[in-house]
C-alpha cells in the first residue's frame, strides 16, 4: 500500500468517530490503522481498517493517534517502528485539534549524565486526560487521589481543589478561584491549601470552604530518586495554552543560565508541558545540555513526576514565582529566583487568557506582587533556609500541611463515600 502524502490515524474506535466529525475535511484520503486484529479488513466510515504493518511500506507525512493508549501507542511508534517523532500527533478530544505529543525524554542530550538518564527512564509516564470536572482535574489530582484511596476507577466529583501554591496577599476572593464562573462555584464545596484561604472564601459567600492541605503533597510517590551531585535544574517561565505569546521562553532560560554562579556537574532544563507541545520553541529541541518535561494541566501523573524532578537536583534556579519554588522546598531542594529580564506580554495575557478578560484590574497587582523583592518582603524564610529539613518544613508549611486530612474525610469531601 502506498502512504505517500497521507495522513495515518492510529486507532479505529470512538475517538476516531469524533476526529472524523472534527477533522475530516482537512485531510484527503487519510489511512486507518489498529492493533486490534478483529478490526482489520472492517470499515470505518467509508475507510477500511488496517494493520500498523503497513507503516512499513511506505511514507507518510504524520500520525494522528486517535485512541486513549497513547502512551502505548508513541512507545510502539518509536521501538517497533522506529517512526521520527516530529512526525507523531495526538487528537486532542477535549479541544477537537490536533496537536504534537510531548516527547519523552525532549532533548538530545538526555543521555549526557548517566543518574539523569536514570532519572527520565523511571518517571511516571505523560498520560493524557480528558478535563470533565473542573480544577480538580487539572495535573491529574482527582486521579491521584482516586489512585490513593484504592479505587479501580476515578468517580466524578463536583467538588473544586485549588492548585498550586499562592504566594499573593489575601486580597480578593477571586484570586483563589481562577478556573471557572466565580459565582456559580460558591455553592459546591472549595478545597484549599491554608485556613486563612478558606476563611476568605467563607467570608466571601462560598458555603463549604474547607482547608485541606495542598494535593501536591498527597501525590508523594513511595520511593523518590537519590539527588544527582552537583546538579541545577533550570525552570524558567512557562506559557499556557491560551497564551504562548505572553513571555519569550528562549531569552528566559539564557538569562537563568547567565546567572548560575559556579559550575555544576550536570545542568538539566526543566520544559512546561504547553512548552513542550509548541512547535515555535525549538530552543529546547537544540539545547545542549539535557531537558525533560515538567508539569502539564492534562497529564495524569503530573504531581508525581514533579515530586521525582525535583526531589533528583541539588538546586533549581528560575525566574518565575510560582508553585514549583514550594513543591521544589517541600522535596528539599535548594532554590534560586533570579529577576526576569524578560518583558511580560500584558495585552497578550489580556487578550487571551479567561481569567484576566474578566478580572483585567487583578492583572498589574499580581504583576506587581510576583517579583523577586515582593517574595522576599513576604516569604523571607524561603532564602533563609540552609538545610535540607528546613527546606522541607518551609516548603510542607507553605503548602498547608498542617492541614492535610486523611482519606476518609477527603473522600467525604470528594463525595465519594
Amino acid at each position: 500500500m502506498e502512504l505517500t502524502n497521507k495522513t495515518v490515524f492510529f486507532g479505529g474506535g470512538s475517538c476516531l468517530k469524533d476526529a472524523f466529525v472534527d477533522l475530516r475535511q482537512n485531510f484527503e484520503n487519510p489511512i486507518v490503522i489498529d492493533n486490534d486484529q478483529s478490526k482489520e479488513g472492517t470499515r470505518i466510515d467509508e475507510f477500511q481498517i488496517h494493520s500498523p504493518q503497513v507503516l512499513r511500506e511506505s511514507n507518510f507525512n504524520q500520525i494522528i493517534i486517535t485512541s486513549s493508549f497513547i502512551h502505548e501507542i508513541q512507545q510502539q511508534l518509536a521501538k517497533e517502528y522506529h517512526i521520527d517523532p516530529q512526525k507523531i500527533n495526538i487528537y486532542n478530544y477535549n479541544k477537537k485539534v490536533v496537536e504534537k505529543w510531548i516527547p519523552e525524554p525532549y532533548s538530545k542530550g538526555f543521555r549526557s549524565n548517566k543518574n539523569f538518564s536514570n532519572l527520565i527512564e523511571n518517571l511516571p509516564k505523560i498520560t493524557r486526560i480528558k478535563i470533565e470536572c473542573g480544577e480538580i482535574d487539572l495535573y491529574g489530582v482527582r486521579h491521584t487521589m482516586a489512585e490513593k484511596a484504592g479505587f479501580k476507577s476515578t468517580p466524578k466529583t463536583k467538588t473544586r481543589w485549588y492548585h498550586g501554591w499562592n504566594a499573593l496577599p489575601l486580597n480578593d476572593p477571586k484570586l483563589l478561584v481562577t478556573c471557572g464562573n466565580f459565582s456559580e462555584l460558591k455553592n459546591f464545596t472549595y478545597l484549599t491549601n491554608t485556613q486563612p484561604e478558606a476563611d476568605l472564601l467563607s467570608r466571601n459567600g462560598f458555603k463549604n470552604a474547607t482547608a485541606v492541605g495542598s494535593n501536591f503533597l498527597y501525590a508523594k510517590p513511595h520511593s523518590l530518586p537519590s539527588r544527582i551531585p552537583k546538579s541545577v535544574l533550570v525552570v524558567p517561565t512557562h506559557t499556557t495554552s491560551r497564551c504562548a505569546e505572553s513571555c519569550n521562553i528562549s531569552q528566559n532560560v539564557e538569562n537563568i543560565i547567565n546567572q548560575i554562579e559556579y559550575s555544576p556537574e550536570i545542568i538539566a532544563c526543566c520544559v512546561g508541558g504547553n512548552d513542550a507541545l509548541s512547535l515555535d520553541n525549538n530552543i529546547f529541541s537544540n539545547l545542549t545540555f539535557p531537558s525533560v518535561t515538567g508539569a502539564w494541566t492534562l497529564d495524569k501523573n503530573a504531581l508525581k513526576r514533579m515530586w521525582m524532578i525535583f526531589s533528583a537536583f541539588e538546586t533549581i534556579i528560575t525566574d518565575a514565582i510560582g508553585s514549583h519554588i514550594a513543591y521544589a522546598l517541600a522535596c528539599g531542594t535548594k532554590v534560586k529566583i533570579v529577576e526576569s529580564k524578560n518583558k511580560i506580554n500584558k495585552d497578550a495575557i489580556l487578550t487571551n487568557e479567561p481569567f484576566y478578560k474578566t478580572n483585567p484590574n487583578l492583572l498589574d497587582f499580581v504583576l506587581k506582587e510576583k517579583t523577586v523583592a515582593r517574595i522576599r518582603k513576604n516569604f523571607p524564610e524561603i532564602f533563609a533556609a540552609t538545610t535540607e529539613n528546613e527546606r522541607i518544613s518551609i516548603g510542607q508549611k507553605l503548602l498547608g500541611n498542617c492541614n492535610i486530612k486523611n482519606i476518609n474525610i477527603i473522600n467525604s469531601l470528594l463525595g465519594w463515600e
